[in-house]
């Protein structure tokens, strides 16, 4: 995917803009997890995407999804049509709200338009499980390469993809990355 974002997006009907976004915080003690990314950082390489899987995106999201009681798919199959099938990384998904998280080896970028045409897709596929044209909820979603995440969420009324400005970086924001993680999953916006 060598195109414009607002190209790419632009195809599949929606628009695209990079803006604060106003996400839900939670309350969530990370120190332990926080020990234990920090003692085994020094002993690992995070040269490929696996790596940073394993190492620094898995540990986080096991725990959130034990904190939060949600099950959580590991390259979950969707398939919407024959453009729009693929598999999600992470999909954590409860009866508030759901994540959808895209792992990348380096290249944010690439992976915000993956994550964004991902998020369009799930929204066409949970529609038409529920029998309707479009969900009425914003969809919200994270891309990493493990050390850094950001955030961006789909608004299915207004066709729009909203791109955070706010980066996070493992381990220094873990304690803000991992209250937002929780706080999308346990705020009851619907």
């Amino acid at each position: 995917m060598h195109f414009s974002p607002i190209d790419i997006l632009g195809d599949l009907g929606c628009s695209f803009k990079r803006s604060p976004l106003s996400l839900p915080h939670s309350f969530w003690d990370t120190s332990a997890l926080r020990q234990r990314i920090e003692a085994y950082l020094p002993y690992i390489t995070l040269t490929s995407e696996a790596a940073r899987r394993e190492s620094l995106v898995a540990p986080i999201l096991l725990e959130l999804a034990q904190t939060v009681k949600t099950p959580m798919q590991i390259e979950y199959p969707l398939e919407v049509n024959q453009y729009l099938k693929g598999e999600l990384d992470y999909y954590l998904n409860n009866q508030y709200n759901l994540i959808v998280i895209e792992a990348k080896n380096a290249d944010l970028t690439r992976g915000a338009v993956q994550l964004a045409v991902e998020l369009i897709a799930l929204n066409l596929w949970l529609a038409k499980r529920q029998g309707i044209a479009s969900l009425l909820t914003p969809l919200t979603g994270a891309v990493t390469t493990g050390d850094i995440w950001q955030f961006s969420q789909y608004d299915p009324t207004q066709q729009q993809i909203t791109q955070d400005l706010s980066l996070y970086r493992i381990p220094e924001d873990l304690e803000p990355l991992t209250q937002i993680l929780e706080g999308i999953l346990d705020s009851e916006l619907t």
